[in-house]
């Protein structure tokens, strides 16, 4: 199976450093349109979590399995981003903005 994650457009890896920018831009780009209160930083907080574990340069079987976990829950509904306002599709548009692929594009 060919992943391109953790990898940038021209499929060199990234470095841990590349990645870690990678993540903090797009949660602050996304971030954005979630409402400013606890809750929905929580909500942001985990989907967060959902793009490191995707993008991340770590192998393994439990990195594996939440980078899976990952992958379809950012696929399907992100009903965290939904309850606070935020559609889904915009925040899939801004991954594949990005280059990061996820999915169908990763799993097939």
């Amino acid at each position: 199976m060919s992943r391109p994650l953790g990898r940038t457009g021209n499929g060199e890896r990234r470095t841990p450093r590349e990645t870690f920018d990678l993540v903090r831009a797009l949660v602050r780009k996304i971030g954005h349109q979630f409402p400013d209160k606890p809750e929905a930083r929580l909500m942001l907080a985990i989907f967060a979590g959902a793009l490191n574990d995707l993008i991340t340069n770590q192998s393994g079987y439990e990195v594996e399995a939440a980078r899976r976990q990952a992958a379809e829950y950012l696929s399907g509904d992100i009903w965290h981003a939904q309850i606070c306002g935020v559609d889904p599709e915009w925040i899939r548009y801004q991954l594949k903005t990005a280059g990061i692929k996820f999915g169908s594009e990763v799993w097939a």
